[in-house]
């Protein structure tokens, strides 16, 4: 529901000079300062169960997000206001993807974890699916506040099923053995090759996508006067996508993951151009809901890489590092958005996001050949197969 009612609220707290700004402003409060805040955090949150960070996260959405409602109804709520009450929401939100993705990598064998993945990606997507299409019809009643109001009571429900998982594992602590300090997660992606390259390929592919969040609204504003259900119908396809996709993913464990990636951050690309280039509107959002397809897998498959190639004991620690490296850099897409659509307009913003996407996907796999050429030892197997 918040990808519909975020930027829109945006939009209805400036005027049409400033929208694009307040859209990316909007959309970037409500990821960068959880990525930002993950060496503060370290210390305090590096040993904590997986279940527990995840609850964290769910609980602090509710409280924070309940506020945003409360304040357009006491007349507060400005822009600024709105920025920081979305920024507050996300402090922990890279803790709580890293925490779930833990409890993946604790309780499977690594041949099953791109089967965990894509069905944790699926379950996820469900959301997405009804989500934005709720939002979409609750906006022709609602101010977009009270949309982001209900999404905060569905974290609060969240929240409270990891409660239940904390207290089913007993455990807030991890209690596994280390040999003086553990190296920093950061530390630990710049000392495996492939880690820094995964997580310099996800960073990129996201960069590139942020200015389509930015310019999708004012693109879906020139289709039609009934923007918010248009806007969410394109999410609800992407959704129905990725959730198929999700499904899927398990089937591609047989492939060697690394041109895996690279065709479906090309497939991506490809799947922009329609919305970018005018088409008619079935055609860009049939790009949307094949795009999602495509990507689902890559979520599957680039973390099912990180739980393999990461030392025991460093996890945590690795996943929240990439994520937050993976979230600050497109932020910087997002937040480069709002002038590039004032200059090109939001149509041409989609064109090049797309055209870009593509060129990035032709330069791996060019990067990939010569590295597999060099160090044919390093070379992964796929993700259903051991070398053991």
């Amino acid at each position: 529901m918040a990808m519909v009612a975020v930027p829109l609220l945006a939009l209805h707290l400036v005027a049409r000079p400033h929208q694009g700004w307040a859209v990316a402003a909007a959309v970037v409060c409500y990821t960068l300062p959880g990525a930002v805040a993950v060496p503060a955090l370290r210390r305090l949150l590096d040993r904590r169960d997986g279940a527990q960070l995840a609850g964290w996260d769910a609980t602090l959405r509710a409280v924070v997000l309940g506020a945003i409602p409360l304040a357009a109804v006491v007349g507060s709520l400005t822009l600024p206001v709105y920025a920081g009450l979305l920024a507050s929401s996300s402090l922990l939100h890279v803790w709580g993807t890293a925490g779930r993705y833990t409890l993946i990598a604790k309780s499977l064998p690594d041949e099953h974890r791109v089967a965990a993945n894509g069905l944790m990606s699926a379950f996820q997507t469900a959301g997405y699916v009804a989500g934005p299409a709720i939002a979409g019809g609750l906006l022709a009643a609602l101010n977009p506040a009270w949309i982001i109001g209900i999404d905060a009571v569905t974290f609060a429900v969240l929240a409270a099923t990891y409660r239940c998982a904390m207290a089913a594992q007993g455990s807030q602590v991890s209690t596994e053995p280390t040999i003086g300090p553990r190296p920093g997660g950061f530390r630990t992606i710049l000392s495996i090759r492939q880690l820094l390259g995964l997580t310099a390929l996800t960073a990129l592919f996201f960069l590139l996508y942020g200015p389509i969040v930015v310019a999708l609204p004012i693109t879906v504003s020139s289709y039609s006067h009934h923007t918010g259900p248009l806007l969410g119908l394109f999410w609800t396809l992407f959704a129905i996508g990725e959730g198929v996709g999700g499904l899927a993913a398990p089937y591609l464990r047989r492939w060697r993951p690394w041109p895996v990636a690279v065709g479906v951050i090309a497939g991506w690309g490809i799947c922009m151009l329609p919305a970018g280039l005018g088409d008619p509107v079935y055609l860009a959002l049939a790009g949307f809901g094949i795009g999602g397809l495509i990507y689902a897998p890559f979520s599957a498959i680039s973390m099912a890489l990180f739980q393999r190639l990461t030392p025991p004991g460093s996890l945590v620690s690795v996943l929240a590092a990439s994520q937050s490296i993976i979230l600050i850099v497109p932020s910087a897409g997002v937040t480069l958005g709002g002038p590039l659509v004032t200059a090109v307009g939001a149509r041409h913003t989609i064109l090049l996001s797309g055209l870009a996407t593509i060129g990035l996907a032709a330069i791996a796999g060019v990067v990939i050949l010569l590295a597999r050429a060099l160090r044919p030892e390093e070379d992964l197997l796929p993700l259903g197969e051991s070398r053991n």
